[in-house]
């Protein structure tokens, strides 16, 4: 504000200068311009004083500002530890929660979080602006990864069931190995992070077996697509798997409640691999 009424100063100096300059030549002024020139002088000193007085009550405004601005902050901090209380509810790493009811107490919970997480940078934001000494608040980092790793966790087994649901009436043929492979390798970097960031529970161990069924898949269904397989090699197959190939979906890959089948996709894998070798060895 100083250098603005610096500036301003000089401005009227400088009219000033000039009036006086055309009165010592005598040349004429226009009346309203010398009128303005006679109501300039008071309207400056009035403006003057009046950036005189705003600059001097311009500390005490901040020190009002900032002690409204740690009220909110107290508050702030308040709402985030309620936050994290509630995302410590049992519900949320019990396997036998009700799924949707689990998501919707954890979206809830990450809304009412990206709340206070810009709050807090609001408030940041005003002690920058008015050179207040900035706080830090690392619980509110540490609040708002909990509750959206728990959220993570929720929201990637509703994934994966959905997936899986859709995956089990498909032919192996149509099964997207390039989808499958990013879905195993997206949620495998997730159930590390959570086995990590959160307490030991059985919901992310249920995350963690989900994506170890879905990996199992991979091999078997790529073997199964070996362009060397002949009549004969299908024979076994279907033999080995006890169905047609025509009735060969999903639900044979990703079955996590049969120790048989998990044999059979053992079987399989061995079997398909000889099976490329050695036509490999032929074809040679």
């Amino acid at each position: 504000m100083q250098d603005r009424m610096d500036s301003l100063e000089d401005q009227f100096l400088a009219i000033k200068e000039y009036i006086s300059l055309m009165q010592e030549y005598q040349i004429p002024i226009a009346e309203i311009e010398s009128t303005s020139y006679q109501m300039m002088g008071a309207d400056f000193n009035s403006c003057k004083d009046a950036m005189i007085t705003a600059e001097e009550s311009k500390v005490e405004n901040v020190k009002l500002f900032s002690a409204d601005l740690m009220k909110q902050l107290d508050q702030l901090k308040t709402e985030v530890a309620l936050i994290r209380q509630r995302a410590r509810h049992d519900m949320i790493l019990d396997e036998n929660s009700d799924m949707q009811e689990v998501l919707q107490y954890v979206r809830t919970l990450s809304k009412d979080m990206e709340l206070q997480k810009t709050n807090f940078q609001r408030i940041q934001q005003y002690q920058i602006v008015f050179q207040m000494e900035e706080t830090r608040f690392d619980e509110l980092k540490d609040a708002y990864e909990e509750v959206e790793m728990k959220k993570a966790l929720w929201c990637a087994l509703e994934d994966l069931i959905h997936k899986r649901l859709a995956w089990v009436d498909t032919h192996f043929e149509k099964l997207g190995i390039d989808v499958i492979e990013e879905v195993v390798q997206r949620y495998s970097k997730l159930s590390v992070k959570l086995e990590r960031g959160l307490l030991p529970n059985k919901v992310v161990a249920r995350l963690r077996k989900m994506v170890d069924e879905f990996k199992l898949t991979l091999p078997v269904i790529q073997n199964l697509r070996n362009k060397a397989l002949k009549e004969r090699h299908w024979k076994k197959i279907e033999v080995e798997m006890g169905q047609k190939v025509r009735s060969f979906c999903g639900q044979q890959l990703v079955n996590p409640n049969s120790d048989l089948v998990q044999v059979k996709i053992g079987i399989l894998n061995q079997e398909c691999i000889c099976l490329l070798a050695s036509t490999s060895i032929f074809c040679g």
